[in-house]
């Protein structure tokens, strides 16, 4: 199961899911492929065939890895960043920066791709940061409480482990959103001094 969500100061997003696995189902087993028998035409061996493929189920693409496409984080996720951060810079009156990391689907690599034009288009003030650096970023001391309270569950289907998730995350507090954002000054002097080594403190 994946997940996206945007955190600030202020605020927790909703969760996005997207690519769930498929449920487990028991075993199907296909029949062979038919092989020509010393008493059969080609013709009759043909026509065996042909039935056997009107048999196959349809093939259906899924893509390789667990990457979010730009598409969709165009559709579904980045829509809903541009609307927090309105709403947080018209109540405080200062520009809002959005924080992304390096995935491929933020379209950071070029400019006339769905993602990099929305942000353009909302006039959007993007954080420059290092890449490779989830110590740098607050919503991954998020999943890290995300990912502690689900440790050692178990679920029978995907739609179970979902609903756990959503649980776990409206547990979560603005509060302890805060107390992890509020380690971002002490974190970055703290990677210069570590020289670009992983940060660790008692929260993530």
């Amino acid at each position: 199961v994946h997940v996206a969500a945007g955190v600030s100061y202020n605020h927790k997003g909703p969760l996005i899911f997207y690519k769930d696995p498929k449920e487990p189902t028991e075993k199907i087993y296909k029949p062979r492929k038919p092989r020509k028998t010393m008493y059969q035409t080609e013709e009759q061996f043909q026509h065996e065939i042909q039935q056997w493929e009107r048999q196959q189920p349809e093939a259906e693409v899924i893509p390789k890895g667990n990457a979010m496409s730009q598409e969709f984080y165009a559709k579904e996720v980045l829509p809903k960043h541009i609307t927090e951060i309105r709403a947080l810079q018209e109540r405080f009156k200062r520009p809002i920066y959005l924080q992304e990391d390096g995935d491929p689907s933020h379209g950071k690599k070029s400019v006339n791709n769905p993602c990099a034009q929305l942000k353009r288009d909302a006039d959007l003030v993007i954080l420059i940061h290092p890449a490779q650096s989830p110590d740098l970023n607050p919503v991954e001391a998020i999943w890290q409480i995300l990912k502690q309270r689900l440790r050692g569950g178990r679920w029978r289907t995907v739609a179970e482990f979902k609903a756990a998730i959503q649980r776990e995350w409206d547990k979560i507090t603005i509060a302890q959103i805060r107390k992890r954002v509020r380690e971002m000054p002490w974190r970055c002097k703290k990677v210069i001094q570590l020289k670009g080594a992983r940060v660790r403190s008692a929260l993530w």
